[in-house]
């Protein structure tokens, strides 16, 4: 999170392991091979969410939502979604999951 959007965080739980791949459009100029990911997803908790320093480089834009308030277009749709369903999932089993900013820094 440091490099995204200048966040320190405090890892409070494991959520899963997913693997996507990226690539540039079929038939593009100069066209990179398909590349697959591991991606390894967490539940944190920022210990300054208010200290965002966001790289223009790596984010366009970054903010807090609730579950029911998340966009409809998420970055990397590809994957994002079972993410996201996951995590629902986990808040219902486990409200300890569930980590909201802490406000008061």
């Amino acid at each position: 999170m440091r490099e995204e959007v200048g966040l320190d965080i405090t890892i409070t739980g494991f959520l899963g392991i997913w693997m996507d791949v990226y690539s540039d459009r079929p038939g593009a100029a100069g066209e990179r091979p398909v590349e697959s990911t591991l991606n390894i997803c967490y539940i944190a908790r920022a210990t300054h969410p208010h200290h965002l320093e966001i790289d223009p480089s790596e984010v366009s834009e970054a903010r807090y939502f609730q579950s029911w308030e998340l966009p409809d277009t998420l970055a990397f749709p590809d994957h994002i979604g079972p993410v996201i369903e996951a995590w629902k999932s986990a808040a219902a089993d486990n409200a300890s999951l569930v980590v909201e900013p802490n406000t008061a820094d």
